[in-house]
């Protein structure tokens, strides 16, 4: 047989094995899938009634998506290379090439970019569900957390307490590479819970249910209830609740002169895309804070695997807190109740996951 016919039949061979997973993957995990088709449905529905757009959000998240597959499999790529190279190999091209096809041959390459999509589709269903929050419900609660957060915190804002210790430009810089580092995070563990062998099927459902949960209950349900736009939109939106976080801004605006702060972009971002300047989906919403309930559900999955990778990520999540204080993104109280709630819905999407018995990745 030709080495043309063989590549052919591979390729078939692929594609069965494929469809069978699929078809596994979809039985296995019905409820999963269930729950994207009502989301997608309503979303859709929503938009329909409203005369919106719904097809470009869904289109923008495809597309970040693609871009967040083509830097891992960069990464990858890199990753072999590297090992190769550093093994001393006689002939690393040749390990290289064989190493890649055997990674690309094994089936968790399609099942990666089939992960990708599903994740794609809901977060761009979710995308345009938060923008229509403060259509449907004006913000009205920033000025009930401001005082939360001055109750909590003694009489001072929380920011305050945190500023003798993190108001210096360098760590600054290093809290605003971490807070932007939750994006392409939420794409790497997403795709290493899809994935990888050390992932159990209990716990990949459990965390891709937790994270649908999550993003919709926490994202879009108590958001809706609690609608707030949080400290970075104050002066914006509510210049007379501004004062208590002018430091803090007029800082962060003295650390963007000389370093571009990735959150200040973000926040710029955020606020042409609510005033309609730029036709970009984006959405304002500060409680409960997303970035520490995704955080949160990181480390609970990485203690799941390994007490080492649940400490680190745990790590992480505390200085996500951190940062989305001292970067006036959040009131404190948004990331306290973001964290509780989610490992409320971890343990919810425990019990489902739980109740049906799964099949294992190969």
């Amino acid at each position: 047989m030709s080495e043309a016919a063989l590549e052919r039949s591979a390729a078939a061979e692929q594609q069965q094995v494929f469809s069978g997973w699929l078809l596994s993957e979809m039985r296995e995990n019905r409820v999963i899938y269930i729950f994207l088709c009502v989301f997608l449905a309503s979303s859709l529905l929503v938009s329909a009634l409203r005369g919106d757009e719904f097809l470009p959000v869904i289109v923008v998240y495809l597309e970040r998506t693609l871009r967040a597959f083509a830097v891992l499999c960069s990464a990858v790529i890199a990753f072999v290379g590297i090992r190769v190279l550093m093994r001393g190999s006689n002939r690393p091209t040749y390990e290289i090439g064989r190493t890649l096809l055997a990674i690309a041959s094994n089936g968790r390459l399609t099942r990666l970019l089939f992960s990708f999509f599903v994740l794609a589709l809901f977060m761009g269903s979710f995308l345009y569900n938060k923008t229509l929050i403060p259509v449907i419900r004006p913000f009205d609660w920033d000025e009930t957390f401001v005082a939360w957060d001055r109750a909590l915190f003694g009489g001072y804002q929380p920011w305050e307490w945190l500023h003798p210790v993190l108001g210096y430009p360098a760590v600054t810089i290093v809290l605003d590479y971490l807070y932007s580092a939750w994006v392409p995070l939420v794409f790497i563990v997403w795709a290493w819970v899809a994935v990888s062998p050390a992932v159990a099927p209990d716990l990949r459902r459990q965390y891709w249910l937790a994270v649908f949960l999550a993003w919709t209950g926490i994202g879009i349900g108590m958001a809706l209830v609690f609608s707030s736009a949080g400290p970075c939109f104050l002066p914006v939106l509510f210049p007379d609740l501004a004062a208590p976080y002018s430091g803090l801004n007029a800082y962060l605006a003295g650390v963007t002169e000389g370093f571009p702060l990735s959150s200040t972009m973000s926040k710029e971002f955020l606020w042409n895309s609510y005033t309609d300047v730029i036709a970009e989906p984006g959405g304002i919403s500060a409680m409960p804070s997303m970035h520490n309930a995704q955080a949160v559900l990181f480390a609970l999955a990485g203690f799941r695997v390994s007490r080492r990778l649940g400490l680190a990520l745990s790590l992480y999540a505390v200085l996500i807190f951190l940062g989305s204080i001292h970067l006036a993104w959040h009131y404190a109280v948004d990331g306290i109740i973001g964290a509780v709630a989610a490992v409320a819905v971890w343990h919810v999407a425990g019990l489902a996951s739980r109740s049906r018995p799964g099949t294992a990745i190969r």
